[in-house]
């Protein structure tokens, strides 16, 4: 999944990353990631049942000319790529520790995510090249620099100045090239990670994120990861309805569209983590982890009306994300073509406040200008009044306007 987000930072080149990101090669974390891939195993997220789900959530929230848009952007509906995270991985499995989130020292649920609360992509409280940090950098390779200079200032930039690490060479010592040739590929890519963030168990290190925990469900024995990703997604309740859907979105988008991307994506990243601590993990008798750990049917009973709330969540933030690229889509369009463009980001009453500011800057001096001309092309005889109102004809027209 990760990996397009790569080539996405790739094909687009250090100038459309963050300038801190552009410009030095920092090996370090490359072979950290290589090593990383060792201990990893498949990076299925949700299985092809949950992406699935998530893409006709996704589906039903973009309507008209947004889901022709969506099909055209990514040759196919959203549910018709489902399985294409496992196929890539399968292609390519040392792209599986793109899936991921890892950070020195790692977290823990005592601990919470980042450190000391802070999670930024510089190599230590999130890794450059995880998933929190891939998606972000996905997002500014198609975003226009001028909608998001219509989000609110980040308080806090996911990415600081500090980080070093180039995407662009990343690709190159991976030889990744191949496989990120088109946006087609780097947007489905794109919305299998969104997919993915919200499988709790990836944030999560500890346990080697559930695969060293052995649970038992109705007399078969699963791993705890296996578990919350291949299994839970078969045993979902129906999705909501098409109503339930647009009123939950609705109520949804308030909170999402006024955040700078970086710090909404990593709002959905803690979010992520608490889950996994909070919601499997405290479900959970971990005393003694020598036998596997019964899941009662309380528990799954818990652990699926939560699958099923983030599978929807999932589905609503893809819908979200790709409606906000169609609108930088278009603001990029129209401004090459030298047209403005407001975005459901603008802030009229910001751009008010701006507009009155300049015009109580402007207008006094203006008039001052105009006075000031008004006195001394007088003397000339070749100037203008400001009469009652404002602008007068000068020369021969202002003195009739004296006679009378």
């Amino acid at each position: 999944l990760v990996n397009t987000a790569l080539s996405a930072a790739s094909s687009a080149g250090s100038a459309n990353l963050p300038m801190a990101l552009a410009g030095q090669r920092h090996p370090r974390p490359l072979r950290a990631a290589a090593l990383t891939v060792a201990c990893l195993g498949g990076a299925s997220g949700w299985s092809t049942e949950g992406h699935e789900r998530i893409g006709s959530i996704a589906q039903h929230l973009l309507k008209g000319k947004h889901r022709a848009e969506a099909r055209t952007l990514l040759e196919g509906d959203l549910v018709e790529f489902a399985g294409w995270e496992n196929e890539m991985s399968e292609k390519r499995p040392e792209t599986k520790a793109l899936h991921w989130h890892r950070q020195t020292p790692e977290w823990t649920c005592s601990t919470g995510l980042g450190i000391n609360g802070k999670v930024h992509c510089d190599n230590k409280e999130a890794a450059d090249d995880s998933i929190l940090c891939v998606l972000s950098v996905t997002f500014k390779k198609y975003a226009h620099d001028a909608v998001l200079r219509e989000y609110p200032i980040a308080s806090d930039p996911l990415w600081n100045s500090e980080s070093n690490f180039d995407w662009k060479n990343y690709i190159k010592d991976h030889h990744f090239e191949g496989m990120f040739g088109s946006a087609t590929a780097e947007l489905r890519w794109m919305v299998t990670l969104i997919g993915d963030m919200h499988q709790p168990l990836h944030w999560l290190r500890e346990n080697d994120y559930g695969r060293d925990i052995k649970v038992t469900f109705r007399g078969k024995e699963y791993t705890l990861l296996s578990f919350w990703e291949d299994f839970m997604p078969t045993q979902l309740p129906p999705p909501p309805t098409q109503v339930e859907l647009d009123q939950q979105y609705s109520s949804r988008i308030q909170t999402w569209v006024n955040v700078a991307p970086g710090e909404l994506f990593r709002s959905w990243a803690k979010e992520g983590s608490e889950q996994a601590c909070y919601r499997i993990y405290a479900g959970l008798d971990l005393s003694n982890t020598s036998a596997p750990v019964v899941v009662t049917e309380e528990v799954f009973s818990r652990w699926r009306s939560l699958a099923s709330e983030l599978t929807s969540r999932a589905g609503q933030r893809v819908a979200f994300v790709l409606l906000d690229l169609f609108e930088h889509r278009r603001h990029k369009e129209a401004h090459s073509q030298g047209r403005g463009r407001t975005t459901r980001h603008t802030s009229h009453s910001t751009n008010l406040a701006k507009n009155a500011a300049i015009a109580a800057f402007l207008v006094p001096g203006l008039l001052f200008l105009f006075r000031w001309h008004d006195q001394n092309s007088g003397r000339a005889g070749a100037g203008f009044s400001l009469g009652r109102f404002g602008v007068v004809g000068g020369g021969e027209g202002a003195g009739a306007s004296k006679k009378n």
